[in-house]
């Protein structure tokens, strides 16, 4: 599979949408030739975010629903209507791609008749698919979501928003029913289980840079607190600068964690250029932190 396109959606909520340029210009950096497509939940686009109107999709609030619920449901719902030929990602308004292969090198094999789920078992056991990240061709979306007009999007929105309990708010009640819902409508989509192909974190790589994984006093002086690898599968949840090389990490002898020790005692900016993070879960909001969010994208590899 061939990735085609990026999409995320996002509400006038500043904590999320001040992210539009940044997401734009770091998928453009690293995926050039992946379009990026931004539904914003709003009777206009703002003026100061008009210079990326290619790039954004407007969709008109729906009487009586949560423009914020609005904007998590629809990414699954909205690539069934668009116009490409291979995959359609989806992700999050502030998470930011930080290499150049993570989303694509693992996909290229697999055929578009697949359903892919980058990250292995991560929420299966809540009966969840976590929204980053999730990829398959809009032929695929319209199978498992049967949605072929964006006025099937609004009925659909609506009719889940009528019948459940949804408070405004991140971790709020009602907060995960996107998750849910996409967990189930693709497990009662798949015919057999080749129809899903999971990828693993051992297998692909993964390691994200999160906002709550280093701290800076300077704009030149990062700080690793706790920095999660995983190698060979384990999660070393507490893998910092110093760690005994025959110490226990949950459990595993870490004496073979050449790679976690030697990315924790890098300097992560070399880290960062050498593509050795997945994805980043930005500091917010944006206009705030925008110092940092913005080193973190200049040190992104060429």
């Amino acid at each position: 599979m061939k990735l085609d396109c990026v999409l995320t959606a996002v509400n006038d909520n500043p904590l999320y949408i001040e992210f539009i340029p940044i997401f734009i210009k770091t998928w453009n950096k690293l995926y050039p030739g992946v379009d990026v497509k931004i539904i914003l939940i709003s009777k206009k686009i703002p003026d100061e975010y008009m210079l990326y109107k290619d790039n954004i999709i407007l969709f008109e609030p729906i009487d009586n629903v949560l423009t914020s619920f609005t904007s998590q449901l629809i990414r699954l719902l909205y690539p069934c209507i668009l116009n490409y030929e291979n995959g359609v990602m989806i992700t999050d308004m502030d998470i930011l791609p930080m290499n150049k292969t993570y989303y694509t090198e693992y996909i290229k094999d697999i055929d578009n008749s697949k359903f892919i789920y980058y990250r292995g078992d991560i929420c299966g056991e809540d009966k969840q698919l976590a929204m980053c990240y999730n990829v398959c061709t809009p032929n695929v979306w319209k199978d498992i979501f049967n949605i072929h007009s964006v006025e099937d999007i609004k009925i659909l929105i609506k009719s889940i928003s009528d019948n459940n309990i949804i408070r405004e708010g991140h971790g709020n009640i009602g907060w995960d029913i996107d998750q849910r819902f996409l967990y189930l409508r693709v497990m009662e989509w798949k015919n057999n289980p080749n129809d899903v192909v999971f990828l693993f974190d051992k297998d692909t790589k993964y390691c994200r840079l999160s906002r709550h994984d280093f701290t800076m006093s300077k704009i030149n002086n990062v700080i690793i607190n706790n920095m999660v690898f995983l190698v060979d599968g384990i999660n070393a949840t507490k893998l910092v600068d110093g760690i005994n090389a025959t110490k226990l990490v949950d459990g595993i002898n870490a004496t073979k964690l050449v790679d976690g020790i030697n990315a924790a005692k890098k300097d992560i900016k070399n880290a960062i250029s050498e593509g050795y993070f997945s994805d980043y879960h930005c500091y917010r909001p944006m206009s705030m932190y925008y110092d940092i969010n913005n080193e973190i994208y200049n040190l992104l590899p060429d």
